[in-house]
This record gives C-alpha cells, structure tokens and sequence, in this order.
C-alpha cells in the first residue's frame, strides 16, 4: 500500500471517529420528550418536561419515551452513514465498485 493510501485512511479513519462521537438531538411531536445520542445509538441524555408526568399515565409516557429515543437513534445513524459515505476517498469508492462489478460477473459465471 502506497504512502498515499495510508494517509488517506488515516484521515478517513479519524473522520470517521469524529463523525462517530457527534450527537443528534431528538424530540417528541408535543416536545414533552427530547433525548440526545451519538451515533452509535448510546442514550446520552433524557429530558421529560414536569408537566409530561401529570399529562400521560405511565404505560403512555413510556411508550413516548421509547419512541422519541429509538426515533433518535434512528436519525443520528443514517446523519452517521451518509456523512461517513461523503468522507470515503473517491479512489476507494471506484475500486469498490470494481470489485462488486467483477463479484456480480463472476456469480453470474456460476448460475
């Protein structure tokens, strides 16, 4: 591997461990409910305004809860994919390509 194509995956690699500790904010429709993640799904903080516990019974506000964290969740991940896609060297994202092209060719030489 070339001097060149180390660094780039140097970068690449610290890129991604950025991306990785960013965190995305979440809240429910009302705004009774906001919870905070990083990409990797970790539940970094929980906020459930007072006036919530005396609004919803607790099988409610659970449900709310668990919903505006997996919401969360869900959103910080695919924030994580797409940014760690854009940060991907154009000359590793050709080579995949190549290399899927001539796994698709070589499967079909089996069927």
């Amino acid at each position: 591997m070339s001097e060149a194509a180390r660094e780039a995956m140097r970068a690449f690699h610290e890129e991604a461990k950025r991306l990785a500790a960013q965190q995305v904010e979440e809240r429910s429709g009302n705004g009774e409910v906001t919870a905070r993640v990083t990409a990797d799904g970790t539940l970094v903080s929980l906020r459930v305004r007072p006036d919530a516990l005396r609004t919803y019974d607790s099988a409610t506000l659970a449900e709310l809860i668990t919903r505006t964290i997996r919401d969360a969740q869900l959103r910080a991940r695919a924030d994580y994919e797409q940014a760690v896609a854009a940060a991907v060297p154009g000359s590793v994202t050709e080579a995949d390509e190549v290399v899927r092209a001539a796994l698709r060719a070589g499967q079909q030489g089996y069927s």
